[in-house]
């Protein structure tokens, strides 16, 4: 009796000392450990920088004096030639017919002095020359001489100087990168000399000879204007480049007397002038401004 009491009271004892040896062979649970989440840091990026495309003032633009030196090729339009007192009783009812006045390209070069007074507004007193362009032109005279037709043909060689006085006004439009628009208009005084110019006449009748001469020397003086539009670059802070076109009217251009070396007899007059209205030219030119007093 003794013994069923005890014999579970062992066994409960028996169980108890084994189980840890018992935890310890049965396999382990694998348990993962959790790992903070990996970011990847994003490079820091500077802004991009703010470009303006408003105007700035150009490095020269304080107000004050400047001087400038300009030079460039001319393109001459062609005028309508006059002619007065060129064998006016050679023919019978004369027909006059008269080509115009054509002048090859030529040079000129100037100098000036200015005045700006703000960073859009200048105006500058200029003074050019333009050197000696040829002239050519032909006059035909259409008639009878003793009830047979005959023409009288005229052709003309010379040259061309002008001496040019202009007060301009400029508009400088803005600066961008160092670069400048501008336009001006300027009015003034041309002196247009018309030199060495000479006639060689011919009649289509055999009998008769042709005649030859020549004209004075003579100078006029009409008024003068321009139109010019161009780009100005800063060379530094007190100079710039100007490229630039300018439309130049030169006003009229006159001979003095013709005086005839050989005169045939039907030919009674050597006397008369040649005239062109309105003689003007296309200028391109290349320029130097600088700012005086400045740094």
């Amino acid at each position: 009796m003794f013994a069923l009491r005890v014999l579970p009271v062992l066994g409960a004892f028996v169980i108890s000392l084994s189980a840890p040896s018992y935890a310890a062979d049965l396999p382990r649970r694998h348990v993962k450990k959790k790992h903070p989440p990996i970011t990847t840091a994003r490079p820091i990026v500077a802004p991009a920088p703010v470009v303006s495309l408003a105007p700035v003032e150009p490095l020269s633009a304080e107000s004050g004096f400047y001087g400038r030196v300009d030079g460039g090729i001319s393109v001459f339009n062609a005028r309508p030639l006059l002619a007065s007192g060129e064998c006016t009783n050679c023919l019978n009812a004369p027909i006059r017919t008269t080509s115009n006045l054509t002048t090859n390209s030529g040079t000129n070069a100037g100098i000036g002095l200015g005045y700006r007074v703000s960073s859009w507004l200048r105006f500058d007193l200029t003074g050019e020359y333009r050197w000696a362009s040829d002239v050519s032109a032909k006059q035909t005279v259409v008639g009878t001489i003793a009830g047979n037709a005959a023409t009288y043909t005229q052709n003309y060689k010379g040259h061309l100087s002008s001496l040019v006085g202009l007060l301009n006004t400029h508009l400088d439009l803005g600066t961008w990168s160092g670069i400048t628009p501008f336009v001006g208009v300027g009015f003034g005084v041309a002196s247009n000399r018309l030199s060495a110019l000479a006639g060689d006449g011919e009649l289509t009748t055999a009998s008769i000879s042709p005649s030859n001469g020549s004209y004075k020397t003579k100078t006029s003086a009409p008024l003068a204007w321009a139109m010019s539009a161009g780009l100005a670059y800063d060379l530094s802070r007190s100079a710039q480049l100007e490229l630039s076109y300018r439309y130049l009217h030169l006003g009229g251009v006159e001979s003095g007397q013709r005086s005839c070396s050989t005169l045939p007899a039907q030919i009674s007059d050597c006397s008369g002038t040649l005239k062109a209205n309105g003689l003007a030219a296309q200028d391109y030119r290349l320029g130097v401004r600088w700012a005086l007093g400045q740094k």
